[in-house]
């Protein structure tokens, strides 16, 4: 009878554990998905084009939160400024010198960007992470060309790791600037517009 009640106030223990939120996580400030050795760009621009970002604006309607996974809540880093100019070093990687707002302008393609949208959120046994960038490209007419960048990442959610979130946003933001990339090349070459 003893062993009756202490294996059923185990399984009742074991089963409030379970009900139990995991551990929130705060994403790094550092934007860094490993993609194994030798990993590029699909492509490189050469070093002959430049992008000048004068500024650079978080305009999600919640700063903190990113979202949910497997019932783990995702907050965005504290510092959304340095998570923004540390994506957008990635850059560099398709071969573009890259000025952020508080450093020297490089002379080039000059843009302002807004974060609209960086959420993660868990889909039975995957995850699915977003990121939307808007970015307005000062034309040398002095027009403001207006774009919108939808980065996505869908995968496996094997167990709602630090690691695996991290990375499924990594894999969204550079999305989203694979098709910023392309656009600021189209610039370099015609600084009067963009393909439609």
């Amino acid at each position: 009878m003893i062993r009756v009640r202490r294996a059923c106030a185990l399984l009742a223990l074991g089963v409030m554990a379970g009900c139990v939120s995991p551990v929130p996580l705060v994403l790094k400030g550092s934007h860094s998905p490993d993609r194994g050795p030798g990993f590029a760009p699909k492509v490189h621009y050469g070093e002959s084009c430049a992008i000048n970002f004068l500024s650079l604006a978080d305009q999600r309607s919640d700063k903190d939160m990113l979202g949910n996974v497997a019932g783990r809540a995702v907050h965005a880093p504290p510092d959304a400024g340095a998570w923004l100019r540390n994506a957008l070093g990635r850059l560099e990687q398709h071969g573009f010198k890259v000025g952020l707002p508080g450093t020297e302008p490089v002379p080039g393609v000059s843009a302002d960007l807004r974060l609209l949208t960086a959420w993660i959120t868990g889909i039975s046994t995957s995850k699915a992470a977003t990121v939307v960038l808007e970015v307005g490209y000062h034309a040398q007419d002095g027009s403001i060309i207006q774009r919108r960048y939808r980065g996505g990442d869908v995968s496996s959610n094997w167990k709602s790791g630090d690691g695996e979130i991290q990375m499924a946003m990594g894999k969204a933001f550079d999305q989203a600037l694979d098709q910023l990339a392309a656009d600021a090349a189209a610039l370099c070459a015609h600084p009067d517009r963009l393909a439609p």
